[in-house]
């Protein structure tokens, strides 16, 4: 039992003196508070910037594939 006391006062500890987990919650709180944070439209922003990546790729595939006219 007193280990068990003793496992939860560290786990509390590392969580509110090394993690800094509330800044992090607070940061998150406070962006979700002016932004949409729906899974719906954060899934939505995600496939956009992989779009966009993938787009780019293949743009630079495509230049690197072609291969010079012969004459």
């Amino acid at each position: 039992m007193v280990e068990t006391f003793g496992l939860m006062f560290n786990l509390y500890y590392m969580f509110d003196y090394e993690c800094n987990i509330e800044a992090y919650l607070h940061d998150l709180s406070n962006f979700c508070f002016e932004h949409d944070c729906r899974m719906e439209t954060l899934f939505k922003n995600e496939m956009e910037n992989v779009f966009a990546v993938t787009g780019s790729l293949n743009a630079l595939a495509a230049i690197f594939s072609d291969e010079a006219p012969v004459h």
